[in-house]
């Protein structure tokens, strides 16, 4: 689990690049080897004549620090630092072989692998793969809301459609209830009709064989009439 955290952060410091090489600072090698950063500075105090600049270090000072901390500007350089080493491959190899702890030399195999070794371009390349994830989740998200857009279109156009279809049966129920009652008025007339024409003979007509008389046949109809205007539903839907 360390292994796994310390390759994480081997590959996810920041890249300081100077003369066309891949370095660090006194305090990222430290940080990595697992000691303090003045012991790295003895070790170079002790074993002066084993480094040479421009091969195994950088040493920055007056403008050519400023124009580093310009440069990396989320890089964590003092305002009080005066003089700045930065390390190439082979002065961190250099200290691993000075330190001689277990850490330094698998740290430095982790740092030879993913850092110093790792080919120029591969950042931009990574940069452009986020680039290119982004731009095909960007797709995919544009892709979904096109979907829920035409699906909310065709939602709306079932609201549409059952909306005419409530109407259509409101209309139709609302002509039914006419024609009803248009009928029930005319069997009111008729009933109407054979009450004056009994007041003028007296009696109730009558038909042969106890065969049921108009009246009765009326009577029997606007019952009929009437159960089936109030047995129709006659409400309306919200829209």
């Amino acid at each position: 689990m360390e292994s796994t955290n310390t390759l994480s952060t081997v590959e996810n410091v920041t890249r300081i690049e100077y003369r066309g090489q891949l370095v660090l600072t006194t305090a990222q090698l430290a940080e990595f080897y697992e000691c303090q950063p003045k012991q790295i500075k003895q070790n170079y105090n002790n074993n002066v004549d084993r480094f040479i600049e421009g091969k195994h270090f950088f040493k920055l000072e007056n403008d050519e620090l400023k124009n580093l901390q310009v440069e990396n500007f989320d890089l964590q350089i003092s305002p009080m630092t005066r003089t700045l080493y930065l390390w190439t491959k082979r002065g961190a190899a250099r200290h691993a072989k000075m330190l001689n702890t277990d850490r330094a030399w698998d740290v430095f195999e982790m740092l030879e692998d993913n850092y110093f070794d790792r080919p120029a371009d591969t950042e931009q390349n990574d940069l452009e793969n986020d680039r290119r994830f982004t731009d095909r989740k960007r797709r995919i998200l544009e892709e979904k809301l096109s979907l829920e857009e035409e699906r909310l279109d065709l939602e709306r156009e079932r609201l549409l459609i059952e909306r005419r279809r409530v109407e259509f049966e409101r209309e139709k129920i609302y002509f039914e209830r006419q024609r009803l009652d248009l009928e029930y008025r005319k069997l009111i007339a008729e009933q109407k009709r054979l009450d004056a024409q009994q007041g003028k003979s007296g009696k109730r007509p009558q038909k042969k064989d106890d065969a049921p008389t108009p009246e009765l046949e009326l009577e029997e109809l606007i019952r009929r009439v009437i159960k089936e205007i109030f047995s129709k539903p006659f409400y309306f839907r919200q829209s």
